[in-house]
């Protein structure tokens, strides 16, 4: 049975074909729930992975300590922290005053972080 079942048609055939393999009821449904959470964990898992290797970006390019630190001229550096919301919406103006502080990029929301990872890589072409 695949992973991938979304309709009740293809439920029903899925359920009558295991039935006439031999497989229980029970079993059937058994098997549907592993591999339905099976493949929630899945997406789970690389939405995770996916997350990490947005925030490794966003460090290795924005952070101080960064190994690409200074990599993006100061117009693509600026677009990037623009888009960062760890104290909300903010002028360029604000976050130069503030002088980039890192708190408004690390208390950024998952979806600012994963635009600002974004706009790195449409920067660097990747």
């Amino acid at each position: 049975m695949s992973a991938h079942v979304k309709t009740f048609e293809h439920v029903t055939q899925a359920a009558e074909a295991a039935l006439e393999a031999g497989m229980s009821l029970d079993d059937f449904v058994s098997q549907a729930r592993a591999q339905y959470f099976n493949a929630k964990e899945h997406k789970a898992a690389s939405e995770r992975r996916q997350a990490r290797a947005d925030w490794d970006l966003i460090v290795a390019h924005l952070h101080h300590s960064g190994a690409h630190h200074g990599a993006l001229n100061d117009s693509d550096r600026d677009s990037v922290w623009l888009l960062a919301d760890g104290f909300g919406v903010q002028s360029l103006r604000f976050i130069r005053e503030q002088c980039y502080d890192w708190s408004h990029v690390r208390d950024s929301t998952p979806g600012a972080i994963k635009a600002m990872a974004a706009r790195i890589r449409e920067v660097l072409g990747a």
